[in-house]
């Protein structure tokens, strides 16, 4: 699997933001992605991504996606920051994501786009695979325990 495929699937989500004019956090990116590996998993028996979530305070997170956005002083990218951020002046953008992988993004982005960043962590903080990663840690703790690939599977799979 491509290690960069997370990055290109990063770059989906904010295209698909950024059409729609809204406003995206890095944190609501963390989300998104938790529920698009979580509903690939349960679907197709495969990873949308080979990356590892780790349980975080604030819910699962993929740090190589933490690292792109840690420089970004701003908590919400707004439209114009995506555009200067992500987006080259009179390029069109181009997807690095099969068509397959596309579909299953952008249905999931269809279900959860509304919800805020808030909703989307009280969601998942209450869920199995995030529970099981924080098990030894007292409430607002660090922590950096990998989230594994069978629990979200399990979890996911129970809804079908």
């Amino acid at each position: 699997m491509d290690p960069n495929k997370i990055h290109a699937i990063t770059d989906h989500i904010i295209f698909l933001h950024h059409k729609q004019n809204t406003f995206l956090s890095s944190a609501k990116v963390q989300k998104l992605l938790y529920y698009m590996q979580g509903w690939h998993l349960a679907v197709h028996d495969i990873s949308l991504f080979e990356d590892d979530f780790e349980g975080w305070v604030r819910g699962p997170t993929i740090r190589a996606i933490h690292l792109r956005f840690e420089d970004v002083y701003s908590p919400l990218l707004t439209p114009l920051d995506l555009e200067s951020l992500y987006f080259k002046p009179n390029k069109t953008y181009r997807p690095l994501i099969s068509q397959d992988d596309q579909r299953h993004i952008e249905l999931a982005f269809k279900i959860y786009r509304n919800l805020s960043t808030y909703q989307l962590e009280a969601a998942i903080i209450e869920q199995q695979p995030w529970l099981l990663s924080r098990n030894d840690l007292f409430a607002g703790e660090k922590g950096d325990t990998v989230i594994s690939k069978d629990s979200i599977q399990r979890y996911f799979r129970d809804f079908l």
